[in-house]
């Protein structure tokens, strides 16, 4: 079964950017591919102050739960 890990919360204002795909640390560092995951169903939220941002990346369940969550916090 799934892992679900949350550590701390984002304030929607400090969000700069969200990308699709799988540009992360997070995901390169995962030593191999999770099953399920595939680029069109990952995001990345890039949030913080201007000159140092951090990431918390997202694997959803399909390519659209991808797109929606994407178009919604961009």
């Amino acid at each position: 079964s799934g892992r679900f890990v949350c550590d701390g919360y984002i304030n929607f204002w400090d969000i700069h950017e969200v990308r699709m795909g799988v540009q992360s640390k997070e995901f390169e560092k995962s030593d191999k591919q999770v099953p399920g995951q595939h680029p069109s169903r990952c995001f990345v939220i890039l949030f913080g102050r201007e000159f140092r941002l951090k990431t918390w990346s997202f694997m959803t369940f399909s390519d659209a739960e991808c797109q929606s969550w994407a178009r919604c916090l961009a």
